[in-house]
């Protein structure tokens, strides 16, 4: 199963997904703000990321996503937010984010980003 990396800074959301994900089988680490995502990172080498666009820090989601893919190109990077906007989903699109989903979601929706997410990552979609 993969590595995931759950970044939020509201604690309801990273505790379910958390839970959900590892329910999965998957092997999940979270993070509520995007410097201490940068520093698990380092450590536990994600295979995929969900991360919230608008953190409480001086650092939003696609930084966070930008800064691991330079040490981890094959990083996949799921994109959630509550605040949707063309603008940024143009700026996901030219990050070569794999998914977008707008809070609230269903827990469904976020097996199905991190299944197909893993599927791509080894090749078997």
């Amino acid at each position: 199963m993969a590595r995931v990396l759950v970044v939020d800074d509201e604690p309801m959301y990273r505790e379910n997904l958390q839970e959900v994900i590892a329910e999965e089988g998957h092997d999940v680490q979270v993070a509520d703000n995007g410097h201490k995502a940068i520093e698990i990172a380092g450590r536990f080498c994600p295979d995929v990321l969900i991360v919230d666009w608008m953190l409480r820090n001086d650092i939003c989601g696609l930084e966070v996503s930008k800064f691991l893919r330079e040490s981890n190109p094959h990083l996949i990077t799921i994109i959630i937010t509550g605040y949707p906007t063309q603008d940024l989903r143009t700026q996901a699109e030219e990050a070569k984010v794999f998914a977008f989903l707008e809070k609230p979601f269903e827990l469904g929706d976020i097996r199905d980003a991190v299944r197909k997410a893993t599927q791509v990552g080894t090749g078997k979609e």
